[in-house]
């Protein structure tokens, strides 16, 4: 299926990211006139810009239609509880983007960048601008996290049901800080001593983890049994691995001005995927891969290494497979037919996104 036959599915995310964007403007709107220091408004300012600034909100809107799949006594709070997993994600970008040193996300300014920006405006004498801004974009990634379990709290679900969602908010959280400690670990592994088992441990984590969690989430509040929790686990983890395989594709193969990031900046930070797993055979990449300095003629060189030995197909294969796995993963949750289509167009739009 192409993209341009997944109308429908790309106006109900629009519909529903809509619908998140408003609760994420009143979450903020309420928070903002707490009675502290006036940088620390502007501090919650620039986490409401930041989050405000794009996404595809594919977390909270799974959320929401897996709980509106299996139930037909509706709470509208919903909405405003699937921000916490919109929040963690969030804080999620603030962190990886100084551990991999980039400087823009959704075509803006990251969010430590911005607190550079910031403070050589607002106070041009200001020593360390660079270091003030590390420091902001930790501590934006930090109270992002506390701030999701605020938006489940403020909500009208029965308590038990808020605390068993809480506990599964802190296990995504555990399982997406150890993806990334692993992947930061394999970072500094030898590319050819790396397993397609090590790289999928860590999309389960970093990536998988939090999509999984967001519609156990959304499944807890409709069904408190939670009788499909086994399907509804490997459907997201196989789907959110196949998502992460996708955007390491995109990463090398992508346009810049689609996916509002730079390209090849996993060639130039060394990203351990398995793109570059199914071509470390060749000295070339071994050469260029992490080059801090790379040149675009370089990094066209290594793109073109991965095409003609067959890694970007076995890689794209793999992901083709986990989709499937997914698929075959949803035909047994009695989802009704709105959100059973919306899954479905989601694992077809997985592997046909250009964003």
């Amino acid at each position: 299926m192409k993209l341009e036959e997944l109308k429908n599915f790309k106006e109900l995310l629009a519909t529903e990211g809509q619908t998140i964007n408003f609760e994420i403007a009143s979450f903020f709107n309420d928070y903002l006139v707490i009675d502290v220091d006036p940088f620390v408004l502007q501090f919650y300012s620039s986490l409401k810009r930041f989050i405000m600034s794009g996404g595809k909100r594919l977390r909270p809107v799974s959320l929401v239609q897996t709980y509106k799949g299996l139930t037909t006594n509706e709470n509208l709070d919903i909405y405003k509880l699937s921000l916490c997993t919109e929040f963690l994600h969030n804080a999620s970008l603030a962190h990886d983007d100084i551990i991999d040193h980039d400087d823009v996300r959704r075509g803006q300014p990251t969010l430590h960048i911005g607190f550079v920006d910031w403070l050589k405006y607002n106070l041009p004498k200001a020593p360390n601008p660079e270091d003030f801004g590390l420091c902001m974009g930790i501590l934006g990634g930090d109270s992002l996290i506390q701030l999701g379990i605020k938006a489940i709290q403020n909500t009208t679900f029965d308590t038990e049901l808020k605390n068993r969602a809480i506990q599964y908010y802190i296990r995504a959280y555990e399982e997406l800080i150890n993806g990334v400690v692993f992947e930061s670990y394999l970072q500094v592994q030898p590319i050819d001593e790396i397993t397609i088992d090590d790289y999928l441990k860590m999309a389960a984590g970093k990536t998988s983890a939090l999509f999984e969690k967001s519609m156990l989430i959304g499944g807890l509040m409709a069904d408190p049994e939670e009788k499909y929790k086994h399907d509804i686990s490997e459907f997201a983890i196989s789907l959110g691995q196949a998502f992460q395989i996708r955007d390491d594709i995109l990463g090398v193969f992508g346009q810049e001005k689609k996916l509002g990031k730079p390209v090849y900046s996993d060639i130039r930070e060394g990203k351990k995927t398995l793109l570059v797993i199914f071509s470390a055979e060749e000295e070339k990449v071994k050469e260029i891969y992490g080059k801090k300095d790379i040149s675009l003629e370089e990094a066209e060189t290594v793109k073109k290494i991965m095409e003609d030995t067959g890694a970007l197909e076995q890689t794209a294969e793999i992901a083709r497979d986990l989709s499937e796995v997914a698929r075959d993963c949803l035909s047994r949750i009695p989802f009704s037919s709105g959100p059973k289509k919306f899954f479905q167009d989601l694992i077809d739009f997985v592997q046909e996104r250009k964003y």
